[in-house]
């Protein structure tokens, strides 16, 4: 997530890591590019704002 030269993050990792690694993208300021399911629960929806 730190390199300056990427723009977009495509999540395709299990859909319990969704909420992580999305959440870890957008506060690198990051475009995240997804398919599948975003949270299991209102917790993890919750989170991301």
């Amino acid at each position: 997530m730190k390199k300056a030269d990427v723009d977009i993050v495509s999540v395709v990792t299990p859909n319990y890591l969704h909420a992580r690694h999305t959440i870890a993208a957008l506060e690198a300021s990051k475009h995240v590019f997804m398919r599948e399911t975003y949270g299991f629960n209102g917790y993890r929806l919750q989170r991301q704002g």
